[in-house]
């Protein structure tokens, strides 16, 4: 048998399918990056045809800003026209915002005060009750002694209107008496004159008569006519002798009258003047006192505002009589503490001054020259400066641990500088910087200067405002006294 080679083939079955696949494949590639092709050229033209509406609208908003710019200018010239306006409109809106957040921060005070107040409204009631049934007796029995003051003054009038009728009287009795030894002397001495005048002419006479014996007759009737008158006149003389004698006794027993009388007299002209002068030091106390202000404390800070605005009415007003009325007003007061022993002086503005010298020492109070002392110490201060209550505070209480119990403040604003504020205070306006200001003071009185200590009491703080114009300064003094147990009063513009 023949053995048969088979010719190789090249292309088989199997290479026919691959070779069709792949074309399929080739011609599905083809479609698919046409398409792809024709997506790109429409999106191109889409693109085209945006580009072109953004450059019309673009042109179109060329216009527009023309449009917009000339509406500026015009609109520029009106904003110029209208800027005072505006500016004073901004000014009215800001003091509009000031004045809502002082009410609202008032309102939040008066909220968390309510709550206090409530509990503290018995026991004040009470303690108001005690104090008028105190006051009541202390009244009735001022008026009592008062009345029996009254009494015994017109007694003492009474009975001083008739010792000075006896005292004339007998001083008239006197000087007549005393006229009469007066002239009764004066005759005495003519009297006595005589009798020499007399007794040396006897002897002339008994010397002549011895000479001239012949002659006796004439002689001895001159002699016995001589004799006789001086005879009379001894007996004148000695009658003379015995009336000066009983004027003499009488004028020394009206002399002890008189002088028991004018000592009767000047005692009760002395205790006519005790009882005037108790009366006028109790008018004049009582015309001192100044009202409205729990009158205590036996160690007393007098801290007294002498910052710039204390000699001002408004900001652009000044008043030359409000600073020596600050100082009368604490003079005032300093006479008026019944109990106070010792006490001092602390001025302050941004800093601290001590008029009255012996910085961080009590002075003893005197009635007679503290007070006068004081109130020239003060008027001759000129007030200038901010108002740093912080500083003055902080130097107060130095003197809680040498027996500081009363603290009386003086002041006509609220705090502008001190401890408290942020480090970043630029962005702050007015209202917030003294908000916060009073803030941190109240906190630092609270909870560190005149906290509660088991063996020291609290230091009570009355506060007194001066010629203040707004809301705030009286609620800010009027929260400060009251937290610390003491009382407020606002002494309005004269």
């Amino acid at each position: 048998m023949q053995t048969r080679h088979r010719i190789p083939t090249i292309f088989s079955i199997y290479m026919v399918d691959v070779l069709c696949c792949a074309l399929g494949c080739v011609v599905l590639l083809w479609q698919v990056n046409f398409q792809e092709a024709e997506e790109q050229t429409a999106l191109a033209k889409e693109q085209t045809l945006s580009a072109s509406s953004a450059l019309e609208n673009l042109a179109k908003a060329n216009l527009d800003l023309e449009d917009k710019t000339k509406q500026i200018l015009r609109l520029t010239l009106d904003l110029e026209s209208n800027l005072n306006l505006a500016l004073t409109t901004k000014k009215k809106y800001d003091d509009a915002l000031k004045a809502k957040a002082q009410l609202e921060a008032l309102l939040s005070e008066k909220l968390l005060d309510l709550d206090n107040l409530s509990k503290k409204h018995t026991d004040l009631a009470k303690k108001n009750e005690d104090d008028a049934k105190k006051s009541a007796a202390e009244l009735a029995e001022q008026l009592r002694q008062n009345f029996d003051l009254s009494k015994k003054i017109k007694e003492a009038q009474l009975l001083l209107a008739g010792l000075e009728k006896d005292l004339l009287a007998r001083k008239g009795e006197v000087t007549t008496a005393a006229r009469k030894v007066e002239d009764q002397k004066a005759l005495l001495e003519l009297a006595e004159i005589g009798r020499r005048k007399l007794e040396a002419q006897l002897d002339e006479l008994r010397i002549l008569g011895k000479l001239q014996l012949a002659r006796s007759g004439t002689l001895e009737s001159d002699l016995d006519r001589s004799r006789k008158e001086l005879l009379a006149i001894a007996k004148q003389y000695q009658e003379l002798l015995q009336a000066h004698a009983v004027l003499s006794g009488r004028l020394t027993t009206n002399g002890k009258d008189l002088d028991i009388s004018k000592d009767l007299a000047t005692k009760l002209m002395e205790e006519k003047l005790l009882l005037l002068k108790q009366a006028a030091n109790m008018r004049k106390l009582a015309d001192s006192r100044f009202a409205g202000i729990a009158l205590t404390g036996n160690r007393v800070v007098f801290l007294v505002d002498m910052s710039g605005s204390m000699e001002l009415v408004d900001e652009n007003t000044l008043d030359p009589d409000k600073w020596p009325t600050v100082a009368n007003t604490v003079g005032q007061v300093m006479q008026s503490l019944p109990d106070l022993k010792q006490y001092q002086v602390v001025l302050f503005s941004d800093k601290i001054r001590y008029v009255l010298g012996t910085e961080g020492k009590w002075i003893d109070y005197d009635p007679v020259s503290s007070v006068k002392a004081t109130v020239e110490a003060i008027k001759a201060v000129k007030p200038k400066g901010g108002t740093n209550m912080h500083l003055a505070f902080q130097e107060t209480f130095r003197y809680r641990g040498a027996g500081l119990d009363t603290v009386y403040f003086f002041s006509d604003g609220l705090p502008t500088s001190g401890e408290g504020l942020p480090a970043d205070r630029s962005k702050l306006t007015d209202t917030q910087i003294t908000d916060i200001l009073g803030r941190h003071i109240r906190n630092s009185l609270k909870k560190d200067w005149n906290q509660p200590l088991a063996k020291r009491p609290r230091v009570r703080i009355n506060t007194i405002g001066f010629f203040y114009e707004s809301p705030e300064v009286g609620a800010f003094l009027w929260a400060l006294a009251r937290e610390h147990d003491g009382s407020f009063v606002g002494m309005s513009r004269p």
